[in-house]
């Protein structure tokens, strides 16, 4: 998707994503790393429409602007975006304009942000899924486990839906007190509480990747009050609905409305 897409932010001649062998061994657990390497490269692509995928070669981050200029024939310049989300390290990615004075555009950094979440959310279906598709003999109710496996993630694909307990239960045919009992046994967190984080989850992306107003969010997001919305959202994030948006549009550079 980045490589048929980028081509839309800017005029650039070569673009590269190197992720930390943490997240690559979240997405893939049974890629194998050199020990002395912590990162690698996942993507390249240049103007011309040439790509790769996951490089065989393994560096150090220390070692990844020579790694981008060994083999260049004139000077270049290299922008790094660092990609993280709060203290949660992806990697890095790299630009170039080639010969052109150019310098970073705010569609590019948007672009930079949304990277961070699909990698956010696709290290959390990962773990789902490994979570789902491991053996389930040693767990207490193996069909219940599958069933509520199944359930949370398309919770997290469609937080705004009503997932009351009530509805859960109709769904598995427990008894409220053990469903609410083995869903925080089998994931750690109560179904409330998974469904704020999901929630708010699909709230940041809105707020930092729309113009949508913060009323709209929340109906989008599953609240029935604007009020619990923004009070929920503090509780939790430690910010304002407003404060979070301006901070992105900072980080970013763009222009807050």
């Amino acid at each position: 998707m980045l490589a048929s897409r980028i081509y839309l932010v800017c005029h650039w001649s070569d673009f590269r994503v190197f992720l930390t062998d943490r997240c690559v061994k979240s997405l893939a657990p049974h890629t194998h790393f050199s020990v002395q390497s912590d990162c690698c490269q996942v993507l390249w692509t240049d103007r011309a429409g040439r790509s790769s995928g996951i490089s065989e070669r393994y560096i150090r981050q220390s070692d990844i602007v020579s790694c981008l200029t060994e083999n260049t024939d004139h000077p270049c310049v290299y922008f790094l975006s660092p990609l993280h989300i709060d203290e949660r390290q992806f990697g890095f990615a790299a630009l170039s304009f080639g010969r052109l004075a150019c310098c970073y555009q705010p569609e590019y950094c948007t672009l930079i942000s949304y990277l961070c979440l699909a990698l956010e959310q696709l290290e959390e279906r990962s773990l789902l899924r490994a979570q789902s598709g491991s053996s389930t003999r040693n767990v207490e109710n193996p069909q219940l486990y599958r069933q509520l496996a199944q359930l949370r993630e398309e919770m997290q694909l469609c937080p705004e839906n009503d997932w009351s307990v009530q509805e859960l239960c109709g769904r598995t045919h427990v008894s409220r007190s053990y469903l609410q009992r083995m869903y925080k046994k089998y994931f750690g967190k109560s179904i409330v509480e998974e469904l704020i984080f999901f929630r708010l989850r699909k709230a940041k992306e809105l707020i930092s990747g729309t113009d949508l107003t913060m009323s709209q969010i929340a109906e989008l997001c599953g609240y029935a009050s604007y009020a619990h919305f923004a009070k929920q959202f503090k509780v939790n994030e430690g910010m304002s609905l407003s404060e979070y948006r301006q901070r992105f549009r900072k980080s970013t550079g763009r222009s807050g409305v």
